[in-house]
Order: structure tokens, then C-alpha cells, then sequence
């Protein structure tokens, strides 16, 4: 429930959205919100119901991403609005705006539900110029973010914590995995952080 009117939101991604379009590689990705209040026709297209679509675009020339391989609702700064979450393990970070740079791959989106807007007209947005979220740069090169997760609460503050996983390439054994933590009141809202500042 992003808006808080008591009924859930539809939130959906297609991480092989334009698949194919560059020779062996996967899809740029894509996401959509439709906001439950209005609910859904099923015989029209959903795509042109949304009223968010975040997706990858095409400024500076295609990028794989496999935006929206997961996405995830939870109420990060316990405002009473769930937050979206939607994951793209293969984004370059040298992709986003203002971003950390260096090699690292993977980038999860964090946005808040009162940044959200359900009232206005419908918004598309570039998943690299979203202001909030977790990028890998502290584990470059990596083979992305592939995972979002909540788990129990560890400080003990009443809310859970946010964890990513992130794949490591270690050749020529095959890839290990890192968990990071962040605790909520440390979240990735407002801001930008990196795996490497986890707690």
C-alpha cells in the first residue's frame, strides 16, 4: 500500500522486457505500479494502466539490465507507507546518475512511498536517475545485485533490516555470494549508498 488508502498496489516487472535486441544478452528490464485504488481492466493492456513505469532507457545507447528480476514492498523509514524496491543486478553503477562509479555491477532502487505519487498523471522514470538506493561499487567487479530481502529485527528497534545479496565472481572455483545488511535506521532513504557501507 503506497498511498496509504488501505488498498494494495499491483507492483510488476518484466526483466526480459527488449530481450534480445543486442545479440546474447538479456533484457533491459522493466517495471510497472498500478495503483490498486483504481484498479485493473484485465481485457486492456496493463502497460498503458500503470501509473509508474520505471524502466531502462535508451539516452547514451542501450543498457542490459534485467531491471525488475525482483521487487520487493516494505515500509523502510516506518512512515506508514510501504517503499518500492526493485532490483537490476546487471546495471553498470557507471550507468547511474551521480552515481559512485568504479566497475561494480548491480543497482537496487529504492522509492518511497510518499514520494510516490498515485494522484498525479502517469510517470515514466529512468531506473539510473533514481535518487535512493544501493549500488555495488565496494564489491567491483561483481556479478550484480541479485537479491532484496527483509530479515528479523536485529537492533531491536521494532522494524526489520534490509538485506542484498551480492554474486562474486571467484574464478576459476565459479562465484560465492555476499550478504549485506543494512539496519533500518540506517536505510538507503534519502540517498545513495554502497554495499560497502552496510552494517
Amino acid at each position: 500500500d503506497v498511498d496509504g488508502d488501505g488498498v494494495s498496489e499491483l507492483w510488476l516487472g518484466a526483466p526480459g522486457y527488449r530481450w534480445g535486441e543486442i545479440p546474447n544478452q538479456y533484457g533491459f528490464g522493466r517495471v510497472m505500479l498500478i495503483d490498486g485504488g483504481a484498479g485493473l481492466d484485465p481485457l486492456a493492456d496493463p502497460w498503458g494502466q500503470a501509473a509508474l513505469v520505471l524502466e531502462v532507457g535508451t539516452d547514451g545507447g542501450p543498457v542490459v539490465a534485467e531491471l525488475g528480476q525482483q521487487l520487493m514492498c516494505t515500509d523502510l523509514d516506518a512512515d506508514g507507507r510501504d517503499d518500492l524496491l526493485a532490483v537490476a543486478p546487471l546495471l553498470p553503477v557507471s550507468e547511474l546518475a551521480n552515481g559512485g562509479g568504479g566497475e561494480g555491477v548491480g543497482f537496487c532502487a529504492v522509492l518511497p512511498g510518499d514520494d510516490v505519487d498515485l494522484l498525479g498523471p502517469p510517470l515514466t522514470m529512468d531506473v539510473r536517475d533514481v535518487e535512493h538506493g544501493i549500488e555495488a561499487t565496494s564489491s567491483a567487479p561483481s556479478g550484480g545485485l541479485h537479491r532484496a530481502a527483509t530479515v528479523p529485527d536485529i537492533d531491536l528497534d521494532g522494524r526489520g533490516e534490509l538485506a542484498l545479496i551480492d554474486l562474486q565472481p571467484q574464478p576459476p572455483l565459479g562465484t560465492s555470494a555476499a550478504v549485506h545488511v543494512f539496519l533500518s535506521n540506517e536505510t538507503p532513504h534519502p540517498g545513495r549508498f554502497d554495499v560497502g557501507q552496510a552494517s
